[in-house]
């Protein structure tokens, strides 16, 4: 059992770390110096918007990969933090995973600056660490990026609650990343991920910011399971976010193999299936 939990846990940081990485490598692809896209496409919502086309897909892949049959496929605090807030997680795996993500956001760093090299602290790219538009304070960004992650959450548990539409929560989750990336960019900057902003931040030693990219999303998190909560489920979702639990088996809580509740937990008990 405790060899499955493990495996879930390094698949969050390893998911995490690929995450970050691409993030850098797109970031430099589209601001870097002697970049023949960042030449061919000059403008910021064009560059939004393959940001957006690139990481949405990206984040989709690893949800199906096998990292994300081993996990859920997370790769992000706020998102653990919900399904935590939403009773589909043991305490001792979502704090797992968020250590694990936010671990993985400095692992993704470090790696793109040893295969990129030294472009990428240039300010150009700066690790890819994201900024606001100009005029938008700390508060507002805040604001935007708790939003953004309550929208995205609200499509995730709106089909994870549809067994009929579970099978495509992959690919909501990559196009709404995508399309909050191109809005959010224009904007806020587009993170709504505390492990995206960590990393980055931390490297590009900017801090101004950090708190709202970091609290934000988790803000929007809470707000989103209050009003799940007030509205009412019609039954309990699954952490995994590649699938959801039958409508045959009400009371039973399906998530990733091996990531079980632990002895003595007030928790409902955990039904684990072979993904």
């Amino acid at each position: 059992m405790q060899r499955t939990h493990a495996r879930a846990w390094l698949s969050e940081f390893a998911g995490t770390t690929i995450l970050l990485f691409a993030s850098v490598l797109v970031t430099r692809w589209l601001f870097g110096p002697r970049s023949a896209l960042a030449s061919a496409v000059a403008g910021m919502p064009g560059r939004m918007a393959l940001d957006g086309a690139f990481i949405g897909p990206v984040i989709g892949l690893l949800i199906i990969s096998p990292l994300g049959r081993s996990s859920g496929g997370h790769f992000n605090p706020a998102v653990t933090v919900t399904l935590w807030l939403l009773r589909t997680l043991p305490g001792r795996d979502a704090t797992a995973y968020v250590v694990a993500q936010l671990a993985g956001s400095l692992a993704g760093v470090g790696l793109a600056w040893a295969v990129l090299g030294a472009v990428i602290a240039g300010p150009a790219v700066d690790y890819a660490a994201i900024r606001p538009a100009a005029g938008w304070p700390s508060g507002a960004v805040f604001a935007g990026e708790a939003i953004s992650l309550a929208v995205l959450m609200s499509f995730v548990v709106a089909f994870l609650d549809r067994p009929s539409l579970s099978r495509w929560t992959p690919a909501v989750v990559a196009t709404g990343v995508a399309v909050l990336i191109f809005a959010g960019g224009l904007t806020t900057g587009g993170s709504f991920n505390p492990a995206r902003q960590l990393g980055p931040l931390l490297f590009a030693e900017r801090f101004s910011y950090l708190w709202a990219y970091l609290l934000g999303p988790l803000a929007g998190g809470v707000i989103l399971v209050v009003l799940v909560r007030a509205l009412g489920l019609p039954r309990p979702l699954t952490c995994d976010l590649r699938r959801t639990p039958p409508r045959e088996a009400p009371l039973r809580l399906i998530r990733p193999t091996g990531v079980g509740s632990t002895a003595g937990s007030t928790r409902p008990v955990i039904k684990e299936v072979e993904p």
